[in-house]
């Protein structure tokens, strides 16, 4: 990673000679003080202080803070399993996005608000799924609903469906 960043800044012009500070992820790699990139840069450049990126680390105390609350942990448990029946499956990610675009189109909105997946590092991917479930939440039900009485789809895909429904 630290040739590519070196590359990178040859490649515009960088001096990182003028780099008076770098700041990363807390993961060892980037912040490793024996042989993380902190440290790579720092050796070519010691005026190049490092700092840990603060944002990562409240994104940290986020997920360890709603962690510890069974309520939010079965909940985006709840959002996962959503995520995971419709995308698992073409034809049922099929019927999803078509309900979703029908209602869409009524409401002249331009994104498609689609089941995301949660993101370990990421707080603002929770964002993203909770509110594609909350925007489109009447046709999430409608379509769990469709997909739990469908004599077409297996038993367990049924029974899957009818229990994200309840």
């Amino acid at each position: 990673m630290t040739d590519a960043l070196l590359k990178y800044l040859e490649c515009y012009g960088i001096n990182l000679y003028d780099y008076r500070g770098q700041s990363y992820d807390n993961t060892a790699n980037m912040s490793g003080k024996f042989c993380g990139m902190q440290t790579l840069i720092k050796e070519r450049n010691d005026l190049c202080i490092y700092a840990p990126c603060c944002a990562h680390s409240l994104n940290l105390v986020g997920k360890a803070a709603a962690n510890t609350c069974s309520a939010a942990v079965k909940f985006f448990d709840f959002v996962q399993e959503v995520h995971v029946f419709y995308t698992a499956s073409p034809s049922r990610y099929r019927i999803l996005t078509e309900a979703l675009s029908s209602s869409q189109e009524k409401t002249n909105k331009k994104k498609l608000l689609t089941p995301k997946e949660l993101s370990d590092t990421r707080w603002s991917c929770r964002h993203n799924a909770v509110k594609a479930l909350v925007v489109g939440y009447d046709k999430f039900k409608v379509t769990l609903e469709k997909i739990s009485i469908n004599k077409e789809e297996k038993e367990i895909v049924c029974n899957a469906a009818a229990g994200l429904h309840k």
